[in-house]
């Protein structure tokens, strides 16, 4: 009898505060735990999601300029710092072909209008204030006949593609090839109006801790005259 007393008087003690204790710090613990991996599962996520966005991004850009390059008749001539006059707070156009391509893009013409093309310039300017730079778009439409071609307003830098990490002359954004393959200096004017195809090749960093994302893609030239 007194031993079923002693044990229910040990019964009605409860926890001591040694094991609600060493509980609580084995809880926390676990939780301490469980809120690390959640947390890294949250920022691992969101950056697939922005490298996914990113990569988006470049396929869109790169498409845009690519259907236009191929219809090209043929690249014009290298751009210059006064090729256009820059907007207010930006920078001048990169000189030469390899950041800067400016070119013609005939279309199917009528008899009441045979001056029907677009001019196009694709550049890689400077942000102010960051490293990277952006992909942007002059364009300019032209329709009427050959004696008295009308020209459209002129739709100036318009931003394709923004955080463009290329590094030049490491990474152009536009390289020139014969007809043979072989890679033509940009330099080489003459021959770069005689070019086949045109690779362009875009880097950007959508974050500032992560590695650039690098997308190629090559077209040919199918109008050269």
């Amino acid at each position: 009898m007194r031993r079923l007393f002693d044990r229910a008087e040990r019964d009605e003690r409860g926890f001591t505060i040694t094991e609600v204790t060493l509980t609580l710090l084995i809880l926390s613990i676990v939780l301490m735990v469980a809120f690390d991996f959640l947390d890294r599962a949250s920022i691992l996520t969101m950056r697939a999601d922005a490298h996914g966005r990113a990569e988006a991004e470049v396929q869109t850009a790169m498409r845009v300029v690519s259907q236009n390059v191929r219809s090209a008749s043929p690249v014009g001539e290298p751009c210059t710092s006064t090729t256009d006059t820059p907007p207010a707070g930006e920078s001048a156009l990169p000189a030469g072909y390899a950041d800067c391509m400016q070119f013609t893009v005939r279309r199917t013409t009528t008899a009441l209008d045979t001056c029907a093309r677009t001019e196009f310039l694709y550049a890689l300017v400077p942000v102010s204030g960051s490293t990277t730079r952006k992909l942007v778009e002059n364009r300019r439409e032209y329709t009427g006949t050959t004696a008295s071609c009308t020209q459209g307003p002129l739709r100036q830098r318009r931003v394709l593609l923004e955080r463009v990490a290329n590094t030049t002359p490491a990474q152009p954004l536009f390289a020139y090839y014969g007809s043979d393959g072989a890679a033509i200096p940009t330099s080489d004017t003459a021959a770069i109006k005689k070019a086949s195809s045109v690779r362009m090749t875009l880097a950007v960093r959508f974050q500032q801790s992560a590695d650039p994302i690098v997308l190629t893609s090559s077209a040919a030239l199918r109008n050269i005259r």
